[in-house]
């Protein structure tokens, strides 16, 4: 018997369409991680910002132990906290030799290593997008306090799902010029008032992850079940992208695959009993059909995540009960 589920996991923090013109440009570390993505979405919900107190410097409480902001996306507002000294044990910032500053914007925060004298800035230690503290706040960072509403901003309205055959994702959706995305940003409206659209539509990169599960029985040839188990990650990656497409109906994607799960560069004739895909992050994916919720891994195995499953010609979305 032989199955898989394949899992698909952001290989960086969703990424605004005007941040990621500027992670094109200005970051290699950044791109180099991007570059393991082959399978992308494009998505869109009310703009996110930071908030602050009008005087910047009582964002810190005065033991300086603690930052407070928010955080508001479109309509909905949440209070956070930064725990300073989780930060600076985080990234091993000895406060007897230096100090800690931040610098704010409506879009980032981040966290410099100071001159102890002059305050200079010398190194970001910490940084957090209206994106990526959501990410953390996900993946439990051990400095963030709050956002119990992260639930509700990690909602997203699917336009569009694409694979990179030749390039990587970054490369194949924002380097090089993108029809689907270029079409997006031209035709669609903003969620949120005095928005722009480039900051309400989101890019995010995937990678997959496969589980295979096989029962190798008494008298099968082991070396026939070993070459059985390896399946090329470009027809997993293929079939990845239909089978969403094919659940999800994004507006975008003008080629549906009706036949689907039916097809030559799939799963579909790899000797497969049974397979499936699941997000493996805690978002949630709308379009105007059908929505599918992701879960992050826990001892139940993504028990609160809706699963895409496929048997023989038959294909369903599988609703999680949590």
């Amino acid at each position: 018997m032989k199955s898989q589920v394949s899992i698909l996991k952001l290989v960086y923090p969703p990424v605004s369409n005007q941040y990621a013109e500027w992670l094109s440009k200005d970051s290699k570390e950044i791109r180099d991680q991007l570059k393991n993505s082959n399978l992308y979405m494009i998505v869109q919900r009310p703009e996110a910002k930071f908030r602050f107190c009008e005087d910047p410097n009582k964002a810190m409480n005065e033991e300086k132990t603690i930052f407070k902001a928010q955080i508001a996306v479109g309509d909905i507002v949440d209070d956070f906290q930064i725990d300073l000294d989780k930060l600076c044990e985080i990234n091993k910032l000895d406060l007897n030799e230096y100090s800690l500053s931040f610098e704010i914007g409506k879009k980032q925060i981040r966290f410099w290593k100071s001159d102890k004298e002059t305050m200079k800035p010398l190194e970001v230690i910490a940084w957090f997008t209206t994106e990526k503290i959501l990410w953390d706040k996900w993946h439990k960072h051990p400095a963030i306090i709050g956002l119990d509403k992260v639930e509700l901003f990690s909602r997203f309205y699917l336009h569009y799902v694409g694979i990179s055959k030749k390039d990587d994702s970054l490369t194949r959706l924002v380097v090089k010029p993108h029809d689907k995305r270029l079409r997006i940003l031209s035709n669609e409206y903003n969620m949120s008032n005095n928005a722009r659209l480039t900051d309400e539509i989101i890019l995010l990169f995937f990678k997959i992850e496969d589980l295979k599960m096989q029962t190798w029985e008494i008298g099968d040839n082991y070396s026939d079940f070993i070459e059985r188990m390896e399946v090329e990650k470009e027809l997993v990656i293929a079939d990845a992208e239909k089978a969403f497409i094919k659940i999800l109906n994004s507006k975008y994607n003008a080629q549906k695959y009706e036949n689907y799960p039916k097809g030559k560069d799939g799963l579909y004739n790899q000797g497969f009993d049974g397979y499936g895909y699941l997000l493996g992050e805690p978002l949630t994916l709308i379009t105007d059909d059908t929505q599918i919720k992701g879960d992050l891994e826990d001892p139940s195995f993504y028990s609160k995540a809706d699963s895409i499953m496929i048997n023989r010609d038959e294909v369903k979305l599988f609703k999680s009960n949590n």
